[in-house]
């Protein structure tokens, strides 16, 4: 714990949630936005547009405005910096965390995400009053039951990484629950499980036709067979049966649900199927 947010519990003394999300944008600004601004234009630029992008915002309107119609560059960067894309927006400012995560992927500027893993708990410990986040691998959560987030969610995810399509359609979901897209959730998180079923079973196919054999491979009990089962009647009941149907409405609570159990199968699936091989 850093020594304002011992100060701070320890006096009692408490600052508004404006104040600390200022607060937190300045600390990453100082040790990361700042930094990547400094860098070439020529690395700069392809940043700057892929952030404007999952904005959904105009490159050559944020250049106008901070250039002017008639820029004259002598001496100074062409590119416009970024914190010109997100402004005085705090969910923007994470979604350009989140963006420049996922730019890190590119080992040109893989130090990129050695920064954001580094200075961003650092910056949400120094909260005065608790921001009501995490970060793990690339993604904001709210902080909910925490340990219960690590142990079901966040090894879920971690379980994933010898399947990528599965583990990017569980990020998916994630960003989606985060995002207050419920609906979204359980398509991805039933993608999620049926590619692992295909993976795993090294066939084709629906999650309906390969489920039966997924649970075999996997040496699943009738209890486990019966959670995997459930799972799926509740993300996607038209999908599995082939008949005509759309996603189930649901809300934000039954979404949270539908993460957790998908995370436990994919921890489950991956033990079972490691335990197989060795």
């Amino acid at each position: 714990m850093s020594v304002q947010r011992r100060l701070h519990d320890e006096l009692g003394i408490s600052t508004d949630i404006a104040e600390e999300r200022r607060r937190f944008v300045n600390r990453i600004e100082e040790s990361v936005i700042n930094r990547l601004d400094a860098v070439d234009e020529g690395t700069l630029e392809p940043i700057v547009r892929r952030v404007c992008y999952e904005l959904g915002k105009s490159y050559d309107q944020i250049h106008l405005r901070h250039f002017g119609p008639n820029p004259r560059f002598v001496g100074q960067s062409n590119v416009p910096p970024l914190r010109r894309t997100y402004g005085d927006s705090f969910e923007d400012f994470l979604t350009v965390l989140a963006t420049l995560y996922e730019i890190g992927s590119n080992a040109k500027v893989a130090t990129i995400r050695k920064w954001l893993d580094t200075d961003i708990p650092s910056a949400l410990d120094r909260a005065g009053t608790k921001l009501d986040l995490r970060w793990h691998k690339g993604m904001f959560y709210r902080s909910g039951e925490d340990v219960l987030d690590r142990e079901v969610v966040e090894k879920g995810l971690n379980c994933l990484d010898p399947w990528p399509e599965a583990s990017r359609t569980f990020t998916d979901a994630l960003k989606a629950h985060s995002e207050g897209n419920p609906d979204v959730v359980l398509t991805k998180c039933y993608l999620c499980i049926e590619s692992l079923a295909k993976a795993i079973t090294g066939a084709d196919g629906s999650l309906d036709k390969l489920r039966e054999r997924f649970g075999s491979i996997l040496g699943l009990s009738r209890e486990e067979n019966r959670l995997l089962d459930t799972l799926v009647l509740c993300l996607h009941p038209g999908r599995h049966t082939g008949a005509a149907g759309t996603v189930r409405q649901i809300g934000d609570e039954q979404a949270e649900f539908v993460l957790y159990v998908t995370g436990a199968v994919a921890r489950l699936a991956a033990r079972r199927h490691q335990t197989g091989r060795n």
